[in-house]
C-alpha cells in the first residue's frame, strides 16, 4: 500500500504516469492504479498469495547471480528455475535447497559472482506450484476490469494487451514464473522522452 499511496500522492499533484511497470508484487499496485483492480481486492489478493507461498514446503533457497541469462542455463533443471532477470548480468535462481548449494559451489569455481538471498522460500520457482494453482481459484471470482494506464508487464517483458491483466490465469502465472524485468526495462527505455519515477 505504500507505493499505491505515493503513486496516488504524486498523481494528485498532477505528476500522471503514461506507463506503468511493477516488479513481482509490485505489479499488483501497477494494475491498481491502471484501475485493473480495486484497492480493496488487490490487498486481499496480496495478502492470500503471500500466504499460499509462505504455506508452500519444502522451502528452498534464492540465489543473486551477477551473470546473464545465457551463463546460468546450464542450472536450470526441475529444480532450479530462473525467478528474475534484474538486469543484463543479474539474475536471480530459485529452487531446491541442495540443487541451489551446488550451483553456488560451481559458480565459486567458474570465479562468478553471487549472493544468498535472505528469503523464507524460493519464489518464483517450481515450487510455487501448488500456490499457483490455488491463487488461480481466488482470482477467478475478482472482477478485473481493462486498465486505463498502459501496462508493460514484467511476467512477458512486454506492453499488455487488453485482456491478458483480467485473465485469472495471468496472476496465477505470475505467483510461478519469472520476473522478466530487464526485458520490461528495456521497452520503456525505447520510448521518447523517459522520465521514470520509483
Amino acid at each position: 500500500t505504500e507505493e499505491y499511496s505515493l503513486a496516488q500522492q504524486m498523481i494528485e499533484w498532477g505528476i500522471k504516469p503514461d506507463v506503468l511497470i511493477g516488479h513481482s508484487i509490485g505489479e499488483f499496485t501497477a494494475a491498481c492504479i491502471a484501475g485493473v483492480m480495486s484497492l480493496e481486492e488487490a490487498v486481499r489478493l496480496v495478502r492470500l498469495r503471500a500466504q499460499l507461498m509462505q504455506n508452500e514446503e519444502p522451502h528452498g533457497k534464492m540465489l543473486a547471480v551477477f551473470a546473464t541469462e545465457e551463463q546460468v542455463q546450464k542450472y536450470l533443471s526441475e529444480q532450479i528455475s530462473i525467478a528474475a532477470v534484474n538486469a543484463e548480468n543479474q539474475v536471480v535462481l530459485s529452487g531446491d535447497e541442495k540443487a541451489i548449494d551446488e550451483a553456488r559451489k560451481d559458480l565459486k569455481l567458474r570465479g562468478i559472482h553471487f549472493k544468498q538471498l535472505q528469503t523464507s522460500h524460493a519464489y518464483h520457482s517450481q515450487l510455487m506450484k501448488k500456490a499457483s494453482k490455488e491463487f488461480y481459484k481466488s482470482c477467478e471470482s475478482v472482477k478485473f476490469s481493462e486498465p486505463k494506464i498502459p501496462i508493460i508487464s514484467t511476467l512477458t517483458g512486454d506492453w499488455l494487451l487488453s485482456d491478458e491483466m483480467t485473465d485469472p490465469s495471468y496472476w496465477s502465472r505470475q505467483v510461478l514464473e519469472s520476473v522478466r524485468f530487464y526485458e520490461a526495462a528495456q521497452k520503456l527505455q525505447k520510448l521518447e522522452k523517459v522520465i521514470c519515477l520509483e
